[in-house]
């Protein structure tokens, strides 16, 4: 131990000796001549060594272990002591431990010996080790730059701060905080009032446990809670709990708090998507959704895949890459495929994932070989994956099993390939998309040379208005059943061809099949030249056979035995009806040839209806059937302008078909229709109705649904197709509705005359 100056009373000198020894103070004494340090135990202590490795102790020793930054500090307070011989020298400075850390230390001490001319010659003092408490006012000092700048962040991100100093008092809040409790700036309240925020149970639990863990044993927090705000609004918050000690003693706990329930909210939604797309995920069993990792090895591996190939997800999951189950051969070949299309060599995964890396995607069809052996032909899309850093993190694969498909297309592919029919698919721009091999063979082209070829070019001069319209027509969706053009042949002759054509409302293409009419036309010619022809030879005859036979009826010339009568009437009967037919077929002949004169008027459609009525009545008595109508509730200003002659020739034909077809005790119904244009003449019968296919043929020459009917029932199967042209050469419509078994319902239409 260093003495005490001897100077002083031996009384005084062992009581402070005494003092020095209980209070284990840690003193010094230099003697500044010499330069020489003596140190007692406790300051040798302090600097990490035994008094006894401090024998012959030197100011230049201690020089080497004070810290360079304090050494001019040091000097220019020494100094100062020895210039104005304070009471007192006070320094704080760092000296080096024998470990090599560094200690704060208090210097204290004065001189206690002068010489001559006030020089210094002994000075004594304390040494006392204060590396603790500026280690706490550094720690205390870099809480408030962090609470400082979580002020400040807290502005920033709408974070609130809090604090409770200590002992504890009411909890400062920020204008933050405050908000998200939904109170106002003004707000107070103590700590025992905030916790009733947090709400019952758990969560009161959970903030008052933080708290007083805080207190005592200074232990942060940052937890999740629920809390009830003021104005009754359930939040989930954040609450982060900083402790602050000073003498081991809790002075004050400081903090965040954060409204999260936006982030539970949608974390919860999240979690609710994440199950919901398991789910789906396995729900959606008709395909295969496989992941795997930037390596190719399997990473999921849904129930579809499942069902589709045969593995459990478990067998294959984190174990093997997608080349277990693809055909070898094709996955040769595509490798071939793409090393020659890229320029450079593609093998391994890379064959299935470097083009989705290149373009964002690729959907191909593969073959899949199953577990247990069989086969499958699947549309797979791979898609690269990505992670929240844009990184690439894997592929996803999606596979549709289009076997059946596959199959499917193959016989329809052979279906249209080997059909006699021509088969042909046109686009919105007038060209060819696909022809059959019966269409090229029957036009004498290549299917090349109708592919590059607009179909329009093909077209009979005389037929390019009527088949733009009819294209227009279809465009609208409506379908062609029996239309007729004439294309040419490569050999510059035309051929007639008869087309059944069906949109795609979606694509704008239309699907067409086509019959080589030439020949039924040639044929159609050759007999309807051979029917004017007999026509015009047998009115003659005919006519003078008519007026006998109707001169011997009327008994002037003898009077009729009643077997001379019957047979004779049912010769002038059939005399008449073959009169009919031949009309009927010159009537035909003039329209087709553009002959038939028509004499329009301005009639009253009522007046013309009750005449065709009339005029049919007769043979509705003879056929037992009667004629209702709703005529007479019409107003005579409702006007037609068209040809008397031929409207009533029409009404006769419809109105005789109705009731030739009805049962004894049937009812033929003609009802009138006005809209705003046009008027529509119904007439409706309850016999057999129409035949579904026979509705495509009704308005053709000499057809009739079964050709018993033109015995059993009379009639030449020329009535409708001639008054379909004659009402639409009247500027009218014709048409019909009927289900087999339920009657049939003709109609025509004529636009209104506006006086």
């Amino acid at each position: 131990m260093a003495a005490v100056p001897s100077d002083l009373p031996l009384s005084e000198t062992s009581k402070l000796n005494a003092i020095i020894e209980v209070g284990n103070i840690a003193t010094w004494q230099w003697c500044i001549q010499t330069g020489g340090v003596v140190l007692n135990a406790r300051c040798a202590e302090i600097a990490g060594y035994r008094l006894t490795e401090l024998q012959s102790l030197t100011l230049t020793t201690l020089q080497q272990w004070l810290h360079p930054d304090d050494a001019g500090a040091v000097k220019q307070a020494l100094v100062q002591h020895f210039t104005t011989q304070s009471a007192l020298f006070s320094a704080q400075l760092r000296l080096q431990h024998k470990d090599g850390h560094w200690i704060h230390v208090q210097l204290r001490g004065r001189v206690v010996q002068w010489g001559m001319r006030s020089r210094p010659l002994l000075m004594c003092g304390t040494l006392e080790d204060i590396t603790d408490h500026d280690l706490a006012i550094t720690m205390q000092q870099q809480h408030k730059h962090t609470y400082d700048l979580l002020i400040r962040a807290g502005n920033i991100a709408d974070i609130g701060t809090w604090e409770v100093t200590m002992p504890a008092s009411s909890p400062r809040w920020d204008s933050v905080t405050k908000r998200i409790h939904q109170v106002d700036d003004t707000f107070e309240c103590d700590t025992a009032q905030a916790i009733l925020f947090y709400k019952a149970g758990d969560n009161r639990r959970r903030i008052t446990s933080c708290f007083e863990a805080a207190l005592r044993s200074g232990t942060t927090f940052d937890e999740e809670f629920e809390i009830i705000t003021a104005k009754g609004e359930e939040r989930w918050v954040r609450s982060i709990g900083i402790p602050e000690f000073e003498r081991g003693v809790c002075v004050r706990v400081y903090g965040l708090f954060q409204d999260i329930t936006g982030q539970k909210h949608a974390y919860a939604a999240l979690q609710d998507v994440t199950t919901t797309m398991k789910n789906v995920m396995n729900a959606a069993s008709e395909v295969a959704i496989i992941a795997t990792d930037c390596t190719g090895v399997i990473t999921l591996f849904n129930r579809g895949a499942e069902l589709m190939l045969g593995y459990k997800a478990a067998e294959l999951t984190g174990k093997s890459t997608p080349m277990l189950f693809h055909d070898l051969s094709e996955v040769a070949a595509r490798a071939a495929e793409l090393s020659k299309q890229l320029n450079c060599e593609v093998t391994g995964f890379d064959i299935f994932t470097i083009l989705p890396k290149l373009h964002g995607k690729e959907s191909r069809r593969w073959i899949y070989r199953c577990k247990h052996g069989s086969e499958l032909w699947v549309q797979l899309v791979i898609t690269p994956m990505y992670d929240s850093k844009s990184r690439l993190s894997g592929y996803l694969g999606i596979a549709r099993d289009i076997t059946m498909q596959e199959h499917t297309s193959f016989e329809l592919q052979q279906f249209f390939d080997l059909s006699q029919n021509l088969m042909c698919i046109t686009n919105r721009a007038g060209y060819f998309e696909r022809v059959n091999k019966a269409f090229s063979t029957l036009l004498g082209y290549s299917e090349q040379d109708l592919l590059l070829t607009p179909y329009a070019e093909l077209l009979h001069p005389d037929d390019i208005a009527t088949t733009s319209a009819e294209v227009q027509r279809l465009e609208h969706g409506a379908m062609s059943l029996g239309f007729i053009n004439r294309l040419r042949h490569k050999n510059g002759h035309y051929i007639s061809l008869e087309w059944f054509t069906t949109p795609d409302p979606d694509t704008g293409k239309l699907y067409a099949t086509a019959q080589d009419i030439t020949g039924r036309q040639r044929l159609e010619q050759m007999k309807s030249e051979f029917v004017s022809t007999v026509s015009h030879e047998l009115r003659t005859p005919l006519t003078a056979i008519r007026g006998a036979l109707g001169l011997v009826l009327s008994e002037r010339l003898a009077p009729l035995a009643a077997p001379h009568q019957h047979l004779l009437k049912l010769a002038n009967d059939n005399s008449q009806r073959l009169s009919f037919l031949i009309n009927d077929l010159l009537d035909i002949e003039k329209l087709a040839d553009g002959k038939m004169q028509f004499t329009p008027e301005v009639v009253s459609v009522k007046s013309l209806v009750e005449q065709a009525i009339a005029e049919n009545q007769t043979y509705a008595l003879e056929k037992q059937v009667a004629i209702d109508s709703d005529v007479a509730q019409l107003s005579h200003d409702v006007l037609l302008r068209l040809d008397r002659f031929r409207f009533l020739q029409v009404m006769a034909n419809l109105l005789s078909n109705a009731i030739k077809f009805s049962p004894a005790a049937g009812l033929v119904e003609v009802e009138v229709k006005l809209s705003a244009d046009y008027v529509r003449i119904s007439v409706q019968d309850n016999g057999p109705g129409i035949a579904a296919e026979f509705t495509p043929h009704i308005f053709k020459r000499f057809s009739q649904a079964d050709a018993s009917d033109s015995r059993a029932k009379g009639g030449t199967g020329l009535g409708l197709a001639l008054s379909k042209e004659l009402v639409e050469a009247m500027q009218g419509q014709i048409g019909f509705a009927s289900v087999a078994g339920q009657g049939a319902l003709f109609f025509i239409e004529f636009p209104l005359h506006r006086v």
